[in-house]
């Protein structure tokens, strides 16, 4: 790890923004070269090349690596030093790296995990020997940016819910024509700093270098979510102009450049020579035809933004201009800002501006979930892409095995709940490789107008009222998050428990993370919110409360009619908390009976952070108390003058002084005492 202090007199890459917290590293870049020359390509042999990266927070982490072509054969050849990779993760093995190199970008790499967020390693100084780690969290974007319309091209079919899932051990790989304008050529000519008098070929070669970067990072999540990966095309040069004034397109109407950009692949690199095409170009915004790969339209994808470069661009916009290519719809429920006029009803399924991928994350006012896309795609978007590419319009990819089975998904079943209450949602998975399954529940409901106001309120009777959260490896999700229920709340601006009666529907994606090809399934349930019975409650210990450990204690709550018809809770289960109520891994009592009052024995577990859970025994609700508990032992001397007389083999006569409380008496042999005896506040035994 270095310091700004050690880079200060080098000149800096530019940036589209400066993350809010990052950290320096210096690399070996010939070392590192020679390790990513030694990786096999995948699906040709088992590798043997670890490597080694910074992650979360800097911690090193290792990487079984495989290379990952971008190119295709006859561009691989042109342009051999220009490569991409993937790594699967060794410590977790829930990661998966995508890196990519080249002697005008550097070493580029992505690190996708279920247990920290998304990391980024880029050049930081030009000369490429320092550079820079952030997560994705610490992103910061500034510029305004919209998929400005959204081209029907061809329809997709009706959306088939049991055909949710990329699952068909195959991975589809589809052939990018991939143009870009002068202008977008120009801005990373001049950030990688090469000069106006280098040959056309050494410009290009330095623009597909930059392109490698980009679709490294595309393919990273589409082959996680979808098993497909896009190739660039032999004659990809052909399409990388460099002369604003000279190009074929109107770099600041994205509108324009569908049809620009159609023509242009068609009479330059072949329609029978690619499956999807696209342009980059620095005019601002994205739009792209429905289902379109594979079709007459299929070269009929634009993004662009002034500064193309970086997360921002690559995630927020690329991959979801792709995403509207191969068949996804938005997936945000919102209506103002630029969610206005943009919202598709039928997949509306995220409250307010969304968060995942086809989302508005960030750019729809004050209905905005967060600033920035997580990258991941919502179930309802891998529902649509899949169905497109398995059997709709977008059929034409070359088909290989991946030798990867599907996981499994369970979601647990339908259940009825009170009005008001919390409750939580726990799946379950088997992978027949063991690979690291991540779990994501996410609501359904797509219904938008009068009774699913945004942001979402406790009164809506149809719409989500839930958004959607990182994938996991753990299986449950509650809602609302714990942080909200333990200030005693039931919901906030994008959480909200229902105070009505209405359905809400949940489904369950387990991905398997297998780094190069994933495959996924998944589960969908109803749960149904009663109207009359609720709030579930707990009444007792919702001020600060102390506790003397192993003495009894009464803890009541409000029954609220959840004992009859129809959600017949007839039992319920006592859990504690010692570390303020990030887990609960203690049963005071199981299968009480639901009449809201139980006697617990206090846990031999000193805490000021204890919190009681009471949940239904067959049933997903459940409430927190509202405040912390401090346990304490009890209130026992300890004995002193002990001793020990009439020893035999057999016996001995233990001594002490007077104690008061009850104790444990151990004795064995000598320095092995743990046998149990019995005690008491008398001086003998």
């Amino acid at each position: 790890m270095i310091s700004e202090n050690d880079v200060q007199l080098k000149v800096k890459e530019i940036r589209a923004a400066v993350p809010d917290s990052y950290e320096l590293f210096r690399l070996d870049l010939n070392g590192f070269k020679s390790r990513l020359q030694q990786a096999p390509v995948r699906f040709k042999a088992t590798s043997d090349i670890i490597v080694v990266l910074p992650g979360y927070q800097g911690k090193l982490q290792q990487f079984r690596l495989y290379e990952a072509p971008l190119f295709e054969q006859g561009l691989q050849e042109k342009y051999p030093e220009i490569r991409s990779y993937l790594g699967q993760g060794i410590d977790d093995p829930s990661a998966t790296a995508r890196i990519s190199y080249s002697p005008y970008t550097g070493i580029h790499a992505m690190i996708l995990s279920a247990q920290y967020p998304t990391v980024y390693i880029d050049p930081y100084t030009k000369d490429k020997e320092a550079y820079i780690l952030y997560d994705k969290n610490n992103y910061r974007r500034d510029i305004d940016w919209v998929c400005h319309t959204e081209g029907k091209g061809f329809d997709a079919p009706e959306l088939r819910a049991a055909n949710a899932n990329a699952n068909d051990g195959q991975l589809r790989t589809f052939r990018l024509a991939l143009a870009c304008t002068g202008e977008y050529a120009q801005y990373h000519l001049s950030n990688q700093g090469i000069p106006g008098s280098a040959t056309d070929a050494v410009k290009k070669a330095a623009v597909l270098s930059e392109m490698n970067v980009a679709m490294t990072r595309v393919n990273g999540l589409y082959e996680r979510d979808l098993a497909v990966t896009m190739v660039i095309v032999a004659n990809n040069t052909s399409i990388i102009y460099l002369n604003s004034a000279t190009d074929p397109y109107t770099n600041n109407d994205g509108g324009t450049m569908l049809s620009e950009n159609q023509t242009t692949c068609d009479n330059i690199i072949g329609s029978s020579n690619y499956d999807i095409g696209h342009v980059f170009s620095t005019g601002g915004g994205g739009v792209a035809y429905l289902n379109a790969p594979c079709t007459t339209n299929k070269a009929r994808g634009v993004t662009g933004l002034g500064a193309p470069i970086g997360d921002a661009f690559y995630i927020d916009y690329v991959a979801h201009e792709m995403g509207h290519q191969y068949g996804a719809n938005h997936t945000f429920n919102g209506t103002e800002g630029s969610c206005g006029g943009h919202r598709n009803n039928a997949t509306a399924v995220e409250p307010g501006s969304g968060s995942t991928i086809m989302s508005y994350a960030g750019i729809c006012g004050s209905q905005n979930v967060q600033a920035h896309s997580d990258d991941y795609f919502q179930a309802i978007s891998i529902q649509e892409m899949w169905q497109n590419v398995k059997t709709g319009n977008s059929t034409c990819a070359v088909q290989s095995a991946t030798n990867n089975q599907p996981p499994t998904a369970i979601g647990g079943g339908n259940f009825t709940i009170p009005k008001s209450t919390p409750f939580v949602l726990t799946g379950s998975s088997s992978d027949p490789e063991g690979d690291a399954v991540t779990y994501c529940w996410e609501q359904m409901d797509n219904e938008v107008g009068t009774g699913a106001t945004q942001p979402p309120l406790a009164t809506n009777t149809k719409g989500p009222v839930f958004r959607s959260v990182l994938p996991t490896v753990a299986p449950k999700r509650y809602f609302p998050n714990i942080a909200t229920i333990l200030t005693g709340q039931t919901q906030w601006t994008w959480e909200v428990i229902p105070s009505v009666a209405r359905t809400m529907k949940f489904r369950l994606t387990v991905r398997d993370n297998h780094a190069g090809g994933g495959a996924s399934a998944s589960d969908d349930i109803t749960i149904t919110v009663n109207g009359t019975a609720g709030p579930f409650k707990i009444t007792s210990q919702n001020t600060a409360t102390t506790w003397q450990s192993q003495n009894n204690v009464t803890i009541t709550w409000d029954v609220a009619g959840t004992n009859n018809s129809p959600i017949n809770c007839s039992n319920v289960d006592i859990f504690f908390s010692g570390d303020g109520g990030s887990t609960f891994p203690i049963l005071l009592a199981s299968s009480m009976t639901n009449n809201g009052t139980a006697v617990v024995t206090v846990p031999n577990y000193n805490t000021t952070q204890g919190r009681v859970m009471i949940k239904a025994s067959n049933n997903v609700f459940f409430d927190i108390n509202d405040a912390n508990i401090t346990i304490q032992n009890s209130n026992c001397t300890v004995p002193t003058s002990t001793a020990a007389t009439n020893i035999t083999y057999f016996s001995a006569d233990a001594n002490w002084s007077f104690a008061t409380g009850n104790f444990t008496i151990e004795y064995g042999p000598k320095a092995t005492f743990g046998t149990p005896g019995s005690g008491a506040a008398a001086g003998n035994a």
